[in-house]
């Protein structure tokens, strides 16, 4: 975890548990849960946005080739988008 090992981290939490005592460590412990929890859920979204930002890029750039690769039929069916030439 974060490259500390087991007996590292035992010592500093002896050491913080001389410090700011049993009851006090309790309530730090408590509160740096509650703040790393956040954190997580806070990551997921990041990356849910990054995920659906790719994939609509994704669908973007693939779009028209799958457009290329349809049947001749298939493509006289959909409603054109050209815009029709203006006489004048």
């Amino acid at each position: 975890m974060f490259g500390v090992s087991f007996t590292e981290f035992a010592v500093i939490m002896v050491i913080c548990f001389i410090i700011v005592g049993p009851k006090k460590m309790t309530e730090i412990a408590f509160e740096a849960g509650k703040i790393l929890g956040k954190l997580k859920d806070q990551l997921r979204q990041i990356k849910d946005i990054r995920l659906d930002s790719f994939d609509h890029i994704e669908n973007k750039i693939t779009s028209p080739a799958k457009n290329k690769n349809k049947d001749p039929q298939e493509q006289s069916q959909e409603p054109s988008q050209e815009q029709p030439e203006l006489k004048g």
